[in-house]
């Protein structure tokens, strides 16, 4: 066991009795009215059935096991504790359902924070009026009680000891005439004496006084010895004699010593002999001086974080504040233990204050927001700050702790970042009405482009907001004096992707994202070396391969003769606000490239333009998709998650009715009225049915909205190796609605030929959209055909195989050794050959106006020559159909663009 466990806060014993108030609330069916039962017994109670899983329990059996009710219901014991416990308890259980015996017995259980107790379980089968078997257990907490006994147990085998051998060396000095250094004195050292000094035998410890002085350190040796004399000298006995002094051992290592003494005299007062008992303290010592390193550690830790932070009480008084706290009301930390918000602040900011503390302790919720505080200077700063309910060990509201950051430089960069873009879109203004006469259309796609950027910006500084309000923790790593890693916090693995074994023993290496050049760590480097501290920013790399940037603050801790110790490294993500500021820099770059271009040829032009639109027509509809399905996908989750509750409380439900039906058939009036209103006979079969509908339901949802994401791929990496199948069946997914019959049309049906693909890297929502524009053609050309009449016609579609229904066929082939090929192919009119010559050109359409752009073949075309060092090409006759051939590599030589 790695602690003493405690009982808890109920009191352990035979079970209690039952709140009689709380029976008469729950007695309204058998439901409430068994949890009334458990939950009157103070001892943890559960029951399980014939499968071993549990069914009941109160809420004493979750505290002992340290589990919530939501990870016990219907789970064993397999999935609750060690592999070695739950079989022992699978054992008992076993033969308590087989023989029909009741066990008592004890058993060793470990509950989820790691920590095993010693119970005593008593368990019992019983049978329902069905004849299914449950088991019964009550549990008993011997834990406290075991304890009793094993310290007991040391207890008596310590006395035994100390009648055998003490612990403590013992001495005696005869005192000649009183005196001390009388030659002729005998002394006497016992054996543990001498083996607490590393000595076995007289000869090589002499019982002298001379062999005891000789061994004290000499900057202890003048003060011990007179301390010693003091108290011999004192015949009324007021100078004690109990000291802590050093002595070298016989090998020579240096230990603390603790030495008490008492003089006996005669009765006229003169002394006879001096005894007392000698212990090592060496290891009490260290221990204090390590917990005084610790506290000053913990006061560093606390007065280096640069942000606000305070512990108050329920009264409102101030126990601990950092130093941060105090600069911002201009007085030194001391002085503010036990003063209110009302001596620090204004009256209507004090009152305020008040009121939230009031309202976090009241309600045990967390409380954020950003407000504007005076500073002692006379200066308006802006903080985000959080405040939460700090409880004692019995759970009891004890105040509140708070935490706030200083955002002032964020909401002026916010500001100035505004500022920024309203100069940049003046100045995009005036070069494009520069060039209204020639690039007119150009001029549409920058002015999409502008909003686009607008509501990027406007995301970004929303994202930012929300990132600052919500991240209050910070995150903090320990290094040794060469920059291994000892301590890491669950945030800075939360961070990195890495575990905490995975960073034990390393060094900071193992995130550097090779951004900074080796002065910028040299000079980071003699700046905490020289006992400094050292803040800076810093781009590291995590696990997955993702940047992120934290704002570093390094503490060296010293001893007392100024040696750097260990290093504290405080950070805080600032990820969102520098990656915002790269954006607004590429957004820029950008835009400066684009009017640049503008002198280019009328094809780069137009092929610009189609890129520029299609690009943000895809990211615009990819935002939307991964909106909405992520806006679905919370709510179907958590009615999806809570169906099986409803099914098993509604079968328990509906259960109870039944057994009401047989055991009262003829209820009061009251209720016979209600029956006579209700179609119970109806409702008991219906039910079932209904909430199996919905599950159906919110498994279609499930689906749709899983499709939408992967068609998006919003959440993912813009280049990486995916599953091409995968990508085709989110298309068709998304399609499915057009695929469907309409009245008096058959609907499309679609064949899928899949090879044994590779996974294949590339562009996958980009791949994504040019299935997407295929697909959607092919759909139109066969919906016209249909529309038109001409599908039965033999004579004007003789090519057509004697097919009676529309069809696309997807084909998939592994060209060995490095390349695959997507065949896309409908049964449709086919496509002429004009036609074909120009497919691939920006802007054509053979579509009526509002029904094409003229820009999705053409984008589609450029995705796969161009970004996948593909092939796209159309192979089609009138009335054979059309086939989409596209052929790509499967690994591509750059990595991307």
């Amino acid at each position: 066991m790695s602690e003493r466990p405690s009982t808890g806060d109920r009191p352990v014993g035979t079970a209690g009795s039952i709140d009689p108030l709380t029976v008469a609330a729950a007695s309204g069916s058998a439901q409430g009215f068994l949890s009334a039962v458990l939950e009157g017994i103070t001892d943890p109670i559960f029951v399980k059935d014939d499968q071993y899983r549990y069914l009941y329990f109160n809420d004493a059996f979750c505290q002992l096991t340290g589990l919530t009710r939501e990870q016990i219901l219907g789970k064993s014991d397999q999935d609750l504790f060690l592999p070695h416990e739950a079989a022992e308890f699978q054992a008992a259980d076993r033969l308590v359902l087989q023989s029909g015996e009741a066990q008592v017995h004890e058993e060793s259980m470990t509950d989820a924070s790691g920590v095993t107790r010693i119970v005593l379980v008593k368990k019992t089968r019983i049978q329902d009026a069905l004849g299914n078997c449950y088991l019964v257990c009550t549990i008993q907490d011997m834990t406290a009680l075991k304890w009793r006994e094993a310290e007991l147990e040391v207890a008596i085998a310590r006395f035994d000891l100390a009648n055998q051998a003490t612990n403590e060396g013992l001495w005696e000095i005869g005192l000649i005439n009183g005196d001390l250094n009388h030659p002729d004195n005998p002394v006497w050292w016992s054996p543990k004496f001498r083996e607490l000094l590393g000595f076995q035998t007289v000869d090589e410890f002499p019982n002298r006084v001379d062999a005891w002085r000789d061994r004290i350190h000499p900057d202890d040796v003048e003060w011990v010895t007179a301390a010693l004399l003091a108290h011999i000298q004192d015949p009324t006995g007021q100078t004690p004699y109990d000291v802590e002094y050093r002595m070298f051992t016989r090998t020579g290592e240096c230990r603390w010593y603790r030495d008490i003494g008492v003089t006996i005299h005669d009765e006229n007062g003169i002394p006879l002999k001096a005894v007392g008992t000698f212990r090592d303290v060496t290891d009490r010592r260290q221990a204090e001086e390590e917990l005084r390193r610790q506290k000053h550690l913990f006061k560093s830790v606390l007065d280096n974080i640069p942000h606000r932070i305070w512990l108050k009480d329920c009264q409102g008084q101030h126990v601990v504040v950092n130093q941060s706290f105090a600069e911002s009301v201009g007085t030194a930390p001391a002085a503010l233990i036990g003063k209110t918000d009302f001596d620090l602040w204004p009256t209507d900011k004090a009152q305020m204050f008040q009121d939230e503390d009031q309202a976090v302790m009241n309600t045990g919720q967390i409380f954020s927001l950003e407000e504007q505080l005076p500073m002692p200077d006379g200066t308006i700063r802006w903080f985000s700050t959080t405040k939460t309910p700090m409880y004692d060990e019995a759970g009891q509201v004890i105040g509140t702790t708070g935490i706030s950051m200083e955002v002032s430089d964020r909401r002026h960069a916010e500001e100035a970042l505004r500022q920024a873009k309203e100069e940049l879109e003046f100045r995009v203004e005036e070069r494009t009405a520069e060039l209204q006469e020639t690039v007119d259309e150009l001029q549409k796609a920058v002015s999409i482009r502008e909003r686009a950027e607008h509501s990027l910006l406007k995301t970004l500084k929303e994202l930012q907001f929300r990132q600052f309000a919500m991240d209050q923790a910070a995150i903090l790593a320990v290094t040794d004096p060469h920059g291994i890693i000892t301590y890491v916090n669950d945030k800075f693995c939360e961070l990195s992707g890495y575990s905490e074994a995975e960073l034990i023993g390393k060094t900071h290496r193992i995130v550097n994202s090779g951004y900074h050049p080796p002065e910028f760590f040299r000079d980071m480097w003699a700046t905490i070396r020289s006992g400094k501290v050292w803040r800076g920013e810093v781009k590291n790399r995590a696990k997955a391969g993702h940047f992120y940037w934290v704002s570093t603050t390094i503490v060296p801790a010293l001893d007392q003769d100024g040696r750097v110790q260990k290093y504290l490294a405080i950070r805080f993500d600032i990820s969102d606000r520098k990656f915002a500021e790269e954006a607004l820099q590429q957004s820029e770059a950008q835009l400066r490239q684009q009017t640049d271009e503008l002198q280019n040829t009328l094809w780069e032009l137009q092929r610009t333009q189609s890129q520029l639109i299609q690009s943000e027509k895809m990211s615009s509809l990819g935002q939307l998709v991964a909106g909405v399905a992520h806006e679905i996908n919370n709510p179907v989750n958590f009615i999806y998650g809570n169906l099986n509750y409803a099914n098993e409380y509604t079968e328990d439900l509906l259960q109870v009715v039944r057994l009401y039906q047989q055991h009262y058939p003829d209820p009061v009036p009251a209720i016979q009225d209600l029956l006579g209103n209700t179609d119970l006979d109806f409702l008991l079969e219906d039910m079932p049915k209904l909430l199996k509908s919905m599950r159906v339901g919110a498994e279609r949802i499930q689906k749709i909205v899983m499709s939408l994401r992967n068609f998006s791929r919003m959440d993912e990496a813009e280049f990486k190796a995916v599953d091409l199948h995968e990508g085709i069946d989110n298309t068709l997914m998304i399609l499915q609605n057009r695929l469907k019959g309409k009245p008096g049309q058959p609907a499309i049906e679609v064949v899928r030929e899949y090879d044994s693909l590779p996974k294949v890297e590339c562009y996958a929502s980009s791949l994504n959209q040019v299935f997407m524009n295929i697909l959607s053609n092919a759909i139109d050309a066969l919906d016209e055909a249909l529309e038109k009449g001409d599908w039965g016609n033999s004579q004007s579609n003789p090519g057509r195989n004697g097919s009676d229904s529309p069809r696309i066929t997807i084909r998939t082939e592994y060209i060995v050794p490095d390349r695959v090929a997507i065949y896309l192919i409908d049964n449709g009119p086919g496509i002429p050959e004009s036609v074909q010559k120009r497919l691939f050109d920006p802007l054509f359409t053979t579509k009526p106006v509002g029904k094409g752009t003229g820009l999705g073949m053409s984008i589609s075309y450029q995705i796969v020559t161009e970004r996948h060092g593909g092939i796209l090409e159309c192979i089609s006759e009138p009335g054979q159909g059309a086939m989409f051939r596209i052929e790509i590599p499967i690994r591509q030589g750059g990595g991307g663009d």
